[in-house]
C-alpha cells in the first residue's frame, strides 16, 4: 500500500480543484487525504448566510490559501464574513467583487474589521459596488487597509473619489512599505475624465525610492492625462525598468478622444524596456503611435502582447503590425463592432503566425472564422473564447479539440488549453479535460 506522505506529494502537482473531488469520492482514505485541498481554492457567487455557516464549520478552512467573493452586501452578511475570514490564518489571496457597504454610517464601521486580515495575506483586490457606494457620504467611510501585511499585489477600484483623496498619503505610506509588485487603482466613473490623483500620489514618493512594479494598472482617476498633468514623473513612482504590463483605461467608446495620454508619461514610459503586455480599453492612434515607436527603437519587438476590452477599429490594429505572441478581444452586441471583429480577424490574426494566446469573442453563426484563426496560427497553445448567446459549448469545445488534433500532424502546435467563458478546458493525452482556472486572458468586466 502506498504511504499517506506519497499521496501528498502527488497532490501538491494537482492544479485544479475539479480533480481532488474526483479523488475524494474514491474511498473514505482518499477523501481524509485530498479533502484539505478542496479547500484551497474558495470562490462564492452571490453568497449566502448559510454558504459562510457551511465553510465556516469546515474542519479544513485552515487550509484555504485564495478566496474569491462576488456580489458581498455587508449589511447582510458582514459579520459572518468576517467571522469566516477570522478563521483563514493561511489566507494568501483575497479577492472581493462588488462589494456593497451598509447604508447607515454605524453599519458602514465593519470596514474596520479588514483591519485585522490574515496576517499571511499577500493579495488583495477590493472592487466596490458604485451603486451602493456613489449616494453616501465619503466622510463615513474609514480607512480599512492595515498596516500589519507585506502584500505584493494590491487592487482598488471604483472607489469613491473623495474617500480616496482623504487617504491618499495613508495609501502612498503603505506602499512604501510593502513589496508590491502588481498595483491598480481606479475611481468610480462620475468624475474621472476631469480628474487624476496620479500626480497627486506621485509627488508623495518625492525623494523616497520608486516601486519596483512589474504590473501596473491605471485606471479611472489614474489616468496620466494631458489635462492633469503637472510635470508628473510616472519614474518617480516605479522603477520602469521592472515594468513587464501596463494597464490604461484609457476610454471605451468612439467618442472618448479627448482622453490622451501627457507627453512626460509616454516618453518616459520608452524607458520600460522590459515591457511586454499592454491592457487597453481602446486602441486609440495615440497608443498605436505609441506601440510603433517603442518597438522601432528595440529589436525585436518589446510589446508582444495586446489586450483591448473596448472600442475595437480594424484600422488601429492593421496599424500595430503583426508581430504579436499574445492578442485578447474583448465581446460587443453591437453589429458594427461585429463586423469590425471580423475584419480583424481576417486581416490582422490569422497573419500573426507568431501568436500563442488568442481571447476572442466568435458567434457560433461564424464558426469558420474560428477554424481560420485555427488553421493559420500554428503556434498556438491557449484559447479563450468568449460565449455567445445561443453557442452550443460542447459542440464548440469538442469541435475545436478534433481540428487543432488533426493540424498538429502539419507542423502546429498542440492546444495546451481552451478556455471557454469561465470554463477551462485541457488537452490532456489526446482528450479535452475540464478544470476551473480561467488563466489569465480573461477579459475583465469593468476596469483594466
Amino acid at each position: 500500500m502506498i504511504a499517506d506522505y506519497v499521496w501528498l506529494l502527488v497532490a501538491d502537482q494537482v492544479q485544479y480543484p475539479r480533480a481532488f473531488y474526483s479523488l475524494c469520492l474514491v474511498s473514505k482514505r482518499f477523501n481524509a487525504i485530498f479533502s484539505p485541498y478542496l479547500y484551497h481554492h474558495i470562490t462564492l457567487y452571490g453568497i449566502h448566510l448559510k454558504h459562510l455557516r457551511c465553510i465556516s464549520q469546515s474542519p479544513y478552512i485552515s487550509f484555504t490559501r485564495s478566496l474569491q467573493v462576488c456580489c458581498l452586501d455587508l449589511s447582510l452578511d458582514g459579520q459572518c464574513f468576517f467571522d469566516m475570514l477570522d478563521q483563514m490564518g493561511n489566507l494568501r489571496t483575497l479577492q472581493l467583487r462588488g462589494v456593497e457597504i451598509p447604508k447607515t454610517v454605524e453599519g458602514r464601521q465593519i470596514l474596520h474589521r479588514l483591519q485585522s486580515l490574515p496576517p499571511r495575506l499577500q493579495s488583495l483586490s477590493i472592487e466596490a459596488d458604485e451603486y451602493s457606494w456613489k449616494p453616501i457620504d465619503d466622510l463615513s467611510l474609514p480607512w480599512f487597509l492595515p498596516d500589519t501585511l507585506r502584500l505584493g499585489h494590491l487592487e482598488l477600484t471604483a472607489l469613491p473619489l473623495g474617500f480616496v483623496e482623504r487617504n491618499l498619503s495613508s495609501l502612498a505610506d503603505l506602499l512604501k512599505t510593502w513589496p508590491v509588485q502588481r498595483l491598480q487603482l481606479s475611481l468610480d466613473h462620475e468624475p474621472w475624465r476631469k480628474n487624476s490623483l496620479l500626480s497627486d500620489l506621485i509627488g508623495l514618493f518625492d525623494g523616497d525610492q520608486p516601486l519596483a512594479l512589474r504590473d501596473l494598472h491605471l485606471g479611472a482617476g489614474f489616468l496620466p492625462l494631458k489635462q492633469g498633468d503637472n510635470g508628473a514623473d510616472l519614474g518617480q513612482l516605479t522603477d520602469l525598468a521592472c515594468l513587464e504590463v501596463l494597464g490604461l483605461q484609457n476610454g471605451d467608446c468612439a467618442y472618448d478622444s479627448s482622453l490622451h495620454l501627457s507627453s512626460s508619461c509616454v516618453s518616459l514610459i520608452h524607458a520600460a524596456r522590459s515591457l511586454h503586455t499592454l491592457r487597453l480599453c481602446r486602441l486609440s492612434d495615440e497608443m498605436v503611435d505609441f506601440i510603433t515607436s517603442i518597438n522601432k527603437k528595440n529589436k525585436p519587438s518589446v510589446v508582444t502582447s495586446l489586450v483591448v476590452h473596448g472600442f475595437q477599429q480594424s484600422a488601429a490594429w492593421r496599424r500595430c503590425g503583426t508581430h504579436w505572441k499574445g492578442i485578447g478581444l474583448s465581446a460587443s452586441s453591437d453589429p458594427q463592432q461585429e463586423e469590425e471583429m471580423e475584419k480583424i480577424v481576417q486581416e490582422v490574426i490569422v497573419k500573426c503566425v507568431h501568436l500563442e494566446e488568442l481571447c476572442i469573442a466568435i458567434p457560433s453563426t461564424k464558426k469558420d472564422l474560428l477554424y481560420t484563426c485555427l488553421d493559420a496560427l500554428p503556434n498556438l497553445r491557449r484559447l479563450h473564447l468568449l460565449p455567445g448567446k445561443d453557442d452550443d459549448r460542447d459542440t464548440i469545445v469538442q469541435e475545436v479539440f478534433v481540428r487543432k488534433r488533426r493540424l498538429v500532424g502539419r507542423g502546429h502546435q498542440p492546444l495546451f488549453s481552451l478556455v471557454y467563458g469561465n470554463e477551462c478546458f485541457e488537452y490532456l493525452w489526446g482528450e479535452p479535460y475540464q478544470v476551473v482556472d480561467c488563466g489569465r486572458w480573461t477579459i475583465p468586466t469593468a476596469s483594466v
